[in-house]
């Protein structure tokens, strides 16, 4: 059951993805004119444009190990997580219902939590 929940998350967090990138160009691009018809390659086509928007996603290595670990552990209870986890993420390990949930990404300050979203356009 947890497989087919990660499966599923993996597919949303790809939407949310594409969705993201297609919205960010409204405030990126002064030119933009708002219309994309859903595809697959590229994801994004805007004829009036003549456009097409391919959305990918690259990690950072910490990001990387976080979503490793996140995918080996998802749904754990507390005690079936390794010490290291504990030194390594701290209070930012999340549990819902008794288990691993996420590693939330904490401005100290504020206490406000960000999701990390890049965009980078590439035109040729």
């Amino acid at each position: 059951m947890w497989k087919k929940r990660q499966v599923n998350r993996v597919a949303y967090e790809k939407l949310l993805n594409e969705i993201y990138a297609a919205v960010s160009l409204k405030y990126l691009w002064k030119e933009y004119e708002p219309y994309f018809v859903k595809s697959e390659s590229p994801d994004w086509i805007n004829p009036n444009m003549d456009f097409g928007l391919e959305v990918s996603q690259a990690l950072l290595p910490d990001d990387g190990q976080e979503e490793s670990f996140i995918e080996k552990y998802l749904g754990c209870r507390k005690e079936e997580l390794p010490p290291l986890a504990f030194e390594k993420y701290g209070e930012r390990l999340n549990f819902y219902n008794g288990r691993f949930w996420a590693i939330l990404q904490i401005i100290p300050c504020s206490r406000i939590i960000f999701p990390r979203r890049n965009i980078v356009l590439i035109a040729n």
